[in-house]
């Protein structure tokens, strides 16, 4: 999908079709990443980031009623991955981790909570859905929990080990 789009000259922009598409590849529904990007899409046409159906990804902070303040890796108002964000919220999600390296969504919710709270901004419910995707990403609806390891990957822009892993439902 990247290789496809990258020429662009007003960034990286994906059909929300597409997007729909390859989500079952990255453990996300068609459902609900075709809902997830179809409202990215509207947001970035209000701000003239994009056109309907299509998602720039390199302007995801240009959709409006979806983009918000916190997170688990930006500083309040970046554009830019922050190194000492994300640090903070990897070194948080470890002491949450259980002796077995596994996390529950509460944790993921509970440390975006914190990075919000210390940026003194209130989560938006749009906000608040990035834990959800990223537990659900990572298998966490199939598995019960997800391993730190693989959120480490993650936050980094790596592919975690586990996708692709069968869960013990689908063996």
């Amino acid at each position: 999908m990247y290789d496809s789009s990258r020429s662009l000259r007003n960034g990286i922009r994906v059909a929300v079709t597409l997007i729909s598409h390859l989500a079952g590849e990255f453990g996300c529904s068609k459902l609900s990443c075709g809902a997830v990007s179809a409202a990215v899409s509207a947001g970035q046409v209000t701000q003239g980031a994009s056109s309907l159906g299509r998602v720039n990804v390199e302007a995801l902070h240009a959709a409006a009623g979806i983009a918000h303040d916190c997170g688990l890796t930006f500083e309040k108002g970046g554009q830019e991955v922050s190194d000492r964000v994300r640090d903070r919220t990897l070194n948080e999600l470890k002491t949450l981790a259980d002796s077995n390296g596994q996390l529950t969504l509460e944790n993921l919710r509970q440390v975006q909570r914190n990075r919000c709270n210390e940026q003194g901004v209130q989560p938006s419910k749009a906000g608040l859905l990035e834990g959800e995707l990223i537990y659900t990403f990572l298998g966490g609806n199939d598995r019960g929990s997800i391993r730190y390891d693989d959120v480490v990957l993650f936050l980094h822009a790596q592919l975690p080990s586990t996708i692709g892993v069968p869960t013990s439902a689908q063996k």
